[in-house]
């Protein structure tokens, strides 16, 4: 393996991979039905023309520079540019809508922004009286943009061809500068979800993303660049900037990029990554499309399933459980595998994988469970924006209730009084929040950064993460309970996309909302001849609420007494990240649910069987208006 021990910056670590393996492949790219390769060298020039460009227009070191768009080959290339200028990157996911765009531009005073394409370009266009700081926008993406005529805005190619104009009066200039870079230096800024309110700006120096790196891989995921990785998300995620462009650059392993965010599973079936990371949110919504493709299945392949899933099962919990496992269990795994899982893992592009990763919450048990039992590897990651990765699941030691052990040679972590986790070390690499020096000083205490996540560590030295501390709710009785739990369980099943699991020091008992898969409650409705118009009007039909009652009676079962939901309404609509519901990582955002839904929450308790919701409707001409509607409120046991 290539030696990177001692380089401390991304764009040095960029030029010594092109100078060591210039044609070896670093990328690829499905687009237009064609994988293309990207070598090293093609990765460095892209770099090194587009950051020369961005210098000609007046780009200085510790500017911040923003990234709109999904994960492609250009996204790495434009934030290695801007790095390689001394700048700093700042990762904007494509979804979010015009006022979070907005937010953050703002917020970190961009001067200049790369935008996907012509979604992403329109909102740019749309904020240039409110961002007026913002001197140009760099697509790379032309489609549909060629009738535009905006000087403000400029294509990729036109940037390099900039940038080799300047380097013909500047020969050397940019190598001199990434020399002067130093591991301590801002690289990137990544905006937290904003659960608790409004996102803030976490200052990453190269240090930080290139130590997680290197510690994710030396603890868990040896890689070299004969392995593959599917870089599926935005790296506006911290975990992507970890797992995507510093474990590309410090392992030298082939980053591959869907076509599409559509195409992830069908390309991801094509190419066969050796490794794959989803936050949780994917995981459980691929278990949750595998049972209910086999609930549609025909009767012999339904049989199957249910006859040799169980022994999937047992080979899971025997591992778990760190016992032996018998001839008799293995010879009747291997025909299920063959008949049954191994065609599973095909289908879901996880055939040829070496394991999988879920980061960014909790994954529930039952998720985990499933995959083990079709012999996916599947662990879980702990880590923080601020901090990088502080536990994971080691090869044949997950514990499904676990985010693993503190990484060796990473943060030493402790539990407080108040059941916070806590950090520290030279690995704990956050340079603070962004103009935010409250929220910094209150997140770092004695070199100690706080988390604001409850848990704990079990006898086994595991870390236990259980809830954010302001999300642990306590009931009328004084017991608590951790919603996000209780929720994972319930997003497991294949007719609920969305959960939100209420409670309170006022509240006796637990209660749900529970937001319907539109797609598998559609086709088990087509199935069971029950008619429909709407997502609102399935969502209310006595058969559904029947479908999901069994379904939460079943949950119930497996889970402590307290914690079981005793009440749920079905919403009349899905969870929307565009109406601030859930951040852009799919997280619930449960203080704004709270407070925007007080009136229906409250309904949940009490004597009423049916409430009367009003919420409000945009028009598209721009007008507002008010939709009234029934919503049945449904007691377990009735």
């Amino acid at each position: 393996m290539h030696a990177t021990n001692q380089i401390d910056t991304l764009p040095k670590l960029l030029k010594s991979r092109y100078e060591a393996y210039p044609n070896h492949s670093a990328m690829r790219k499905k687009d237009y039905g064609i994988w293309r390769n990207y070598t090293w060298i093609d990765y460095y020039i892209n770099v090194k023309y587009l950051a020369l460009g961005l210098i000609s227009l007046g780009l200085k070191p510790k500017d911040r520079v923003g990234i709109l768009g999904d994960g492609d080959p250009e996204w790495y290339w434009a934030e290695l540019a801007i790095q390689s200028t001394g700048a700093i990157s700042v990762g904007i996911f494509s979804d979010s809508g015009i006022p979070e765009v907005k937010y953050i531009v703002e917020h970190s005073g961009a001067r200049f922004v790369f935008a996907r394409d012509q979604e992403q370009i329109d909102k740019m266009l749309a904020l240039r009286i409110e961002c007026p700081q913002v001197e140009k926008i760099i697509y790379w993406d032309a489609k549909g943009l060629w009738s535009y005529d905006e000087p403000s805005i400029i294509g990729f190619q036109e940037m390099m061809d900039l940038g080799r104009e300047y380097e013909q009066l500047h020969t050397g200039l940019l190598e001199e500068i990434m020399r002067e870079g130093k591991g301590e230096d801002v690289a990137a800024m990544c905006y937290t979800s904003g659960t608790g309110g409004l996102p803030k700006g976490a200052l990453l120096s190269h240090k930080n993303i290139i130590t997680s790196a290197r510690l994710w891989h030396e603890n868990i995921a040896p890689a070299d660049e004969h392995c593959s990785s599917m870089a599926g998300i935005s790296p506006a995620w911290y975990g992507e900037q970890c797992l995507g462009i510093g474990s590309g650059l410090v392992t030298g392993m082939v980053m591959t990029f869907p076509e599409n965010t559509d195409t992830l599973q069908a390309n991801s079936r094509e190419i066969g990554p050796h490794i794959i990371t989803n936050p949780p949110r994917i995981w459980e919504g691929l278990a949750s499309m595998t049972q209910a493709k086999i609930m549609d299945a025909d009767f012999l392949k339904r049989l199957f399933y249910r006859l040799l899933l169980p022994i999937g099962y047992k080979i899971a919990e025997l591992s778990y459980a760190g016992r032996h496992v018998s001839p008799f269990w293995k010879v009747l795994y291997k025909l299920g595998d063959w008949t049954v899982f191994r065609p599973l893992k095909d289908k879901l592009g996880l055939l040829m994988l070496s394991f999988g990763l879920t980061s960014g919450a909790a994954l529930n048990p039952d998720t985990f469970r499933f995959f083990r039992a079709l012999g996916v590897e599947l662990r879980q990651g702990y880590a923080l924006t601020e901090v990088g990765f502080i536990a994971a699941h080691r090869e044949n030691d997950v514990q499904f209730e676990t985010t693993g052990p503190p990484l060796h040679g990473g943060p030493e972590v402790r539990i407080t009084d108040a059941g916070e986790i806590t950090c520290r070390g030279d690995t704990v690499l956050f340079g603070g929040y962004y103009e935010d020096h409250l929220s910094t000083e209150k997140a770092i205490k004695d070199k100690w950064l706080h988390t604001g996540d409850a848990g704990y560590i079990d006898e086994e030295g595991q870390v236990v993460y259980s809830d954010r501390l302001t999300d642990m709710m306590e009931l009328a009785g004084g017991n608590k309970f951790p919603p996000t739990f209780i929720e994972g369980r319930l997003k497991f099943s294949p007719y609920i996309k969305d959960a939100m699991a209420i409670g309170g020091k006022d509240k006796p008992y637990v209660s749900a909302v529970v937001s319907i898969d539109l797609d598998n409650v559609g086709r088990w409705a087509e199935k069971n001849r029950v008619q429909y118009t709407t997502y609102a009007d399935l969502s209310q039909k006595p058969e559904v609420h029947i479908l999901i009652r069994k379904d939460i009676e079943r949950i119930n079962r497996f889970l402590p007494e307290v914690a079981r939901v005793k009440r749920f309404i079905n919403m009349y609509k899905e969870f929307d990240a565009d109406e601030a519901e859930l951040t852009r990582t799919r997280k619930l955002r449960r203080n704004y649910m709270e407070e925007r839904y007080k009136n229906m929450l409250d309904g949940l308790y009490g004597d009423r069987a049916e409430m009367v919701v009003e919420t409000e409707v945009r028009y598209r001409d721009g007008r507002i208006g008010v939709a009234k509607i029934p919503v049945r409120v449904v007691s377990l046991g009735e």
